[in-house]
Order: structure tokens, then sequence, then C-alpha cells
């Protein structure tokens, strides 16, 4: 993928969905669980609106969030502490501004490919050097654990990891975790961890330690819009042990949204207490639509070369016949109604493209998308 690609001025998947807004397709590439109903939510934790009490004040919040919500959130990690917690208006705020905090023109900044694109936006146009290494597909997308370093051992000044991974539902170990920790730690080098989908892993026993609580310049991010579903309820966050860069980064953030809505905060203090039960049932969403998957797949073998997920909503099968991708793409739109994003939103070469399970009625479409 040409570095110039890198300079955009607007989202590439947002122009790329734009052009077909006149037809109304249904979205097949949807990055998160079906998001709850209000009645399924309480179902589930029980009530959450009758908890915001009438005569209370919908006033500002504080700018990084208020210290009971920063305090629900630091429980989900070891360094459980509000200090270093801060909250955004979802997570591409919170990328924004950690690249502004941290970034320069002429940085090095290395990444893994497929990407989603926010990721890197930021860098690219405040002046980065993109390094881009991408997971390798032959080997079921394994990690290029070399590559990454000698990139890092040349000069980096942040690493963006996104695990689990979208769009390829790859996971890596906590042994390379470590070790691209211990890279970072012996280069000076930042760690940006996009942890979204953490708590949709199909074991949990295979989730990964959260970054911030392995390395002190480590950055986890993470939202309420992807595992838990709720992408209604507009916040996202970082845990970061250095309280410097919080600060920083609170100062970038005090020129954008300034603070969160009162009431996402309230109802998400009321939520965050279940996140366990909200993971386990989009848990078990998935794991109903994945068998459906694996069989079209199997099915379909000769069409497609499909590396089964570890975790998330969402997969990246290749293309084993002599179609393009964009003509596929654009078949599927023009003949079926159905939207899929083609690899080169995702920064990627590879003949692929990002397909969504995450809802319901995603594996009653699958037939559509076979070749005929």
């Amino acid at each position: 993928m040409e570095k110039e690609a890198l300079r955009f001025s607007h989202s590439a998947i947002a122009s790329y969905c734009e052009q077909w807004t006149s037809c109304s397709p249904t979205v097949l590439h949807q990055s998160n669980p079906q998001p709850f109903t209000l009645g399924e939510l309480e179902q589930l934790i029980g009530p959450i609106m009758d908890t915001i009490e009438p005569g209370v004040a919908l006033t500002y919040t504080r700018n990084s969030g208020g210290h009971k919500l920063r305090s629900s959130i630091a429980k989900l990690y070891e360094h459980n502490e509000a200090d270093y917690i801060a909250t955004f208006a979802g997570a591409q705020e919170a990328i924004f501004c950690i690249s502004h905090a941290l970034l320069q023109p002429g940085d090095t900044v290395v990444a893994i490919t497929p990407i989603f694109e926010p990721l890197i936006k930021t860098a690219a146009e405040i002046g980065c050097t993109i390094e881009l290494v991408p997971l390798l597909a032959k080997n079921r997308w394994l990690l290029d654990l070399r590559t990454i370093e000698q990139k890092i051992r040349s000069g980096c000044r942040l690493l963006i990891l996104n695990f689990p991974h979208n769009p390829t539902g790859a996971m890596i170990t906590q042994d390379e975790l470590d070790s691209l920790i211990t890279l970072c730690r012996e280069n000076n080098c930042w760690l940006l961890s996009d942890e979204v989908f953490r708590g949709l892993e199909y074991d949990p026993e295979n989730r990964l330690p959260a970054a911030t609580d392995r390395y002190p310049r480590a950055i986890s991010v993470s939202v309420f819009s992807k595992a838990f579903a709720l992408p209604g309820l507009r916040i996202g966050w970082i845990s970061c042990q250095n309280k410097a860069l919080i600060n920083r980064v609170m100062e970038i953030k005090s020129c954008l949204s300034i603070c969160n809505s009162f009431l996402d905060e309230s109802l998400a203090i009321r939520i965050l207490p279940h996140y366990e039960l909200i993971w386990e049932r989009n848990r078990e969403l998935l794991h109903h639509n994945l068998q459906k998957i694996n069989a079209f797949m199997a099915q379909n073998s000769a069409d497609f070369r499909f590396i089964p997920p570890d975790a998330g909503c969402t997969v990246f099968p290749l293309l084993r016949n002599q179609t393009s991708v964009e003509s596929y793409a654009q078949k599927l739109v023009e003949e079926h109604n159905l939207l899929v994003l083609p690899a080169r939103l995702f920064l990627s070469d590879l003949n692929a493209f990002r397909l969504g399970f995450g809802y319901r009625e995603n594996p009653d479409h699958l037939v559509a998308i076979a070749f005929s």
C-alpha cells in the first residue's frame, strides 16, 4: 500500500459508504455486536433510566470524566485508580488527542495492517512517517515480529496495536504481547493499544492483559460501542499510568468536545459493573453466528479463503478466483443491495473484504455473497 494513500482529508470508509447511500443498502460490515435495546439491557442488568434522579441538574461534567465514572472504568484494569483514566466522546476522539499529544512531524509510527484507518489518520496528517507491517495471511494472520522489531529498533516514537484485531478477528499470545512491550521498553517507544474488542474473545482464557497494566508508556483505548454493544452511549476512554500525558491529552480535548454528556455518564456508571454479563451476552451471539459463517465458508471454499477468527465480530475473507474485491463489492451492492468493505479501506493490498457477523440477521444474507 503506497504511503501516499495515508494522506487523506476525509475518512476513506465514510467516503466509500456515502456513494451508496441513495440505495440504502443492508450493511454487512458492522464491527460491533447487535446493539442492545433499552428493554433488553434492563432485562439483563435491571432498571437504568430511573436511576437518574428527576431533580438532578443536567450540567457539564468534568473534562476528564466524573470521578465516579472514571473509578468504574478503572475497575476494568489492574491499575485501578481513577486518575489513570480519561474519557472522551468516543474512541476516535481519544486517538486524535493522543496523536497530537505524543507526535510531531517526522516521528515514526509503526502499525499493523489491515488497520482501522483512524488509528493512523491523525499521525499521517501531523506529518509522521507511517511504517506498516502486514499480518501474514499465509500463516493465519501471524504477527511478523521480526519486521516489527527491525522497524522499532530503527527509531520509532509510537507502536500501534489492535488485538483482538479489526478486521481479521486475529489474536496474539501473551508471550507476543510481552515481546512487543520489551521492544518498546528497550527503545523508549510509546505503545497505543486499541482494545475496543477486549471482552469478545471466544475463549475468555485467551484474553490479553491490558497493555497499560504491563508498561508505563502504554495507552489502552476502549469504548462502549464495540465489546459493550452500546454505540449510542458516546463514551470512550484511555487508561495510562503516565499522568503527564493524560494532562496533555485533556488540554487538547478541551478544544474539542470539552466534556461528556451528563446523561451518558450517568448511564455508563450504572452499566459498567455488569461488564461480564454484557460481554457474555455478546459472545453467545457471536458463537451462534460464527457457526453459520464457518459452515458457509466451508461450503464455498473454492471461492473464499477463510481464516476463522479468534475474537470479535468481523472476518476478512480472501477471494480465491481472479475477481477483484472492488468489482465483487460493487456487484454485491448493485445486485443484492448488500454492503461490504474492500481491503484497501484498511490499507491492505489483499483481495479481501470485511464481513461483520455481530447482528442477529447477518447470517441470513450469506447466500447472497456467494459466487453464482
